[in-house]
């Protein structure tokens, strides 16, 4: 009579337990970039620490994502990429993954001079402005290789015009998708690293922007 007594108590902790395990399903959801918080900014000048140190940008754009740097005998270039991504819609979940998508316009690199694109976490404004030039996370004014974090890196080598690459988001990226407002700033290793081109050539990538198709402008994916 003993075990006719347990077993419907065991049988109800037994299904409050598949009730729990099915309330953490596994799922993911796509967002996409949208706002003026995506695009680059751009600085030039005579020398590559006036062009890399620089405090406010000469050029701002919204309609693609440029990232890139340039020498010539005149002066420097360097372009940095922005995204931001709307997030707000995530369930209360762990994440267990998180990727983002950049799909490729443009692409010029007669003689490669960069081999990676970093990602940072971005600190841009809502709109961007020449000032965001330099508003990411281990932005410093010294002349020194920037100190990070670095979020995300893909190889310079796997860009190609009218592809799509995928790159995988370190952990410290999750808080700010959780917080629904995920910013970031894209870099070469060339420009992040202070490893002045030797070369007078350059390096440019044009992702598509916020206003593309669904299918080519920036994703971001987050898994749990």
């Amino acid at each position: 009579m003993l075990s006719t007594r347990v077993v419907p108590g065991l049988l109800l902790s037994l299904l409050c337990i598949c009730l729990c395990i099915a309330g953490t399903e596994a799922g993911e959801m796509y967002f996409y970039a949208s706002g003026y918080a995506n695009g680059y900014v751009a600085s030039y000048d005579s020398t590559w620490d006036g062009a890399r140190q620089a405090t406010t940008g000469d050029v701002v754009g919204f309609d693609y994502i440029n990232v890139g740097v340039e020498k010539d005998t005149a002066q420097y270039i360097i372009e940095r990429g922005f995204l931001r991504f709307d997030t707000s819609r995530l369930p209360d979940v762990t994440i267990n993954n998180a990727e983002v998508r950049l799909c490729v316009y443009y692409l010029s690199d007669s003689i490669t001079i960069s081999d990676s694109i970093y990602t940072c976490g971005g600190t841009q404004s809502d709109s961007l402005v020449l000032a965001d030039f330099n508003n990411f996370v281990g932005w410093h004014s010294g002349s020194s290789a920037y100190n990070g974090p670095i979020v995300g890196r893909f190889a310079w080598a796997d860009l190609e015009v009218d592809s799509c690459i995928t790159y995988t988001l370190s952990a410290a990226a999750y808080p700010s998708i959780y917080g629904g407002n995920p910013k970031g700033a894209l870099l070469t290793d060339v420009d992040f690293c202070d490893n002045e081109p030797a070369v007078s050539d350059g390096d440019f990538v044009r992702f598509y922007g916020p206003g593309a198709s669904t299918s080519q402008k920036p994703r971001l994916k987050v898994e749990w």
